[in-house]
């Protein structure tokens, strides 16, 4: 399930409207329907926010992981000649 549903499924389930949400949490109704469609997804903090508000665990936002399209390919051998070497800062 999309971040978006949840929130929604979540949002009606607890009958509060978009504006009572954004109301509840510190965001704009703007915000809470740009969510809701899709169009963007709520920062950590907002996302928690959300998770207190609603009373549902912040992680149930956060299932979705990117997916990895390829795995990445062999890099050549890498030499330290190229590096500096870290510096000691003695105060």
């Amino acid at each position: 399930m999309e971040v978006k549903e949840i929130i929604r499924r979540h949002r009606h389930m607890n009958h509060k409207t978009q504006a009572e949400l954004a109301a509840g949490i510190g965001v704009s109704v703007s915000a809470v329907k740009q969510w809701e469609t899709g169009r963007c997804v709520p920062s950590a903090w907002a996302a928690y926010r959300v998770s207190v508000y609603l009373d549902i665990p912040v992680g149930l936002l956060f299932k979705e992981r990117p997916k990895i399209m390829r795995t990445p390919r062999k890099t050549k051998n890498v030499t330290t000649k190229n590096f500096q070497k870290p510096a000691i800062l003695v105060v």
